[in-house]
């Protein structure tokens, strides 16, 4: 490789110095601006990172009616991993994407129930486990509700294995009482129906309708 002498030389240093300046300032603009406070007409306060006037990065945003949500920020909506809590003692711990739970998170009710488990658009979407004051529900859920196929742990010992919608045993299924009866077959609404076969546990099954 030659050396390259003279003004041609010097225009080169000039050249990148001038990049490096460029990319230094295009650090310190995009950069996050750290305890940034804003108050909008409405009354709800922000206090975090913004850049360019928006919400990004880490920050936290106490609602006037008593919301409030600390995590991560994504073009002035909550994206990424926050807590969001309510006013009547509810919190959500998890992923947001664009101001709603989206994907893992974990759901802590006032009265004591939780959910733990998928989320899509704001609702309990896909696999979780939700723990009542009735019992425990592990399986799919679908738009809210207990929905696909999923086990119940009831309070009482008994257990139900099967199929749901909306929030109710429907389709083939198995259940299992505490004094040994187990039931096997179709279930609509919540209730045994179709056909099934009941198993008594002197060892006795009867099936029908």
């Amino acid at each position: 490789l030659r050396e390259v002498k003279g003004p041609r030389r010097t225009r080169l240093v000039l050249f990148w110095m001038v990049l490096i300046v460029a990319g230094t300032l295009a650090k310190v603009v995009s950069a996050p601006q750290r305890t940034t406070i804003q108050v909008d007409e409405r009354g709800n306060r922000y206090e975090g990172e913004m850049v360019d006037g928006k919400k990004q990065g880490h920050g936290q945003m106490i609602y006037a009616n008593g919301y409030k949500y600390v995590g991560e920020w994504v073009d002035d909506m909550a994206t990424g991993k926050g807590i969001f809590t309510w006013p009547n003692g509810d919190r959500y711990e998890g992923m947001m994407k664009q101001n709603q739970r989206h994907g893992e998170g974990t759901y802590y009710f006032a009265n004591g129930d939780r959910y733990v488990g998928q989320w899509s658009e704001d609702k309990k979407q896909g696999y979780g486990v939700s723990t009542l004051a009735s019992g425990k529900y592990e399986g799919e859920f679908h738009d809210d509700q207990m929905h696909g196929n999923g086990s119940f742990y009831f309070a009482n010992g008994d257990v139900y294995v099967g199929e749901w919608i909306d929030n109710k045993q429907q389709g083939q299924g198995n259940f299992t009482w505490t004094d040994g009866n187990r039931y096997e077959g179709g279930f609509k609404e919540g209730k045994l129906h179709g056909n099934g076969s009941f198993h008594f546990p002197n060892g006795n099954r009867f099936s029908g309708q």
